[in-house]
């Protein structure tokens, strides 16, 4: 391995140690489950749909279906909740539990009767927030 290779390998060690553990934190140095302060924070991922010349697309019924952990499931709650112009929800806090101390995928599926596709997303929670590890912010799509 090269000294640029091992300089990347720490730099992307560093960057997801930061973000999965962003929003808590343990006040007095102690190490009871009591002393974790969270931030009152309430954290949301969501997801910009654009057609091919940047503009929201609004028209789509949307499902978000974790598929590993030997499970599939839909996040019944947060199903078909935009948020604003091509915007929808992917996960928030509300499912924080769900996902604790896992790394979790999921896939967002979109559609309506003109057009589908699906997007592969990663996340973790912590004993405070969820946090995304892999996935778009942005899908472009020809509508």
């Amino acid at each position: 391995m090269t000294r640029r290779q091992n300089t990347s390998t720490l730099v992307c060690f560093v960057i997801a140690a930061i973000m999965l553990s962003p929003a808590c934190s343990d006040e007095d140095g102690g190490s009871g489950a009591g002393d974790l302060v969270c931030t009152e924070e309430f954290v949301s991922y969501v997801v910009t749909v654009l057609d091919t010349n940047d503009r929201p697309v609004d028209s789509l019924d949307i499902s978000i279906d974790v598929i590993d952990h030997q499970e599939f499931f839909e996040f019944a709650p947060l199903l078909n909740k935009r948020v604003g112009p091509g915007r929808y929800l992917l996960l928030d806090d509300s499912v924080r539990e769900l996902l604790e101390f896992r790394l979790t995928n999921i896939e967002f599926r979109a559609f309506s009767p003109r057009i589908s596709f699906w997007r592969r997303y990663t996340f973790i929670a912590d004993e405070c927030h969820i946090s995304k590890l892999a996935g778009p912010d942005t899908i472009r799509i020809e509508f």
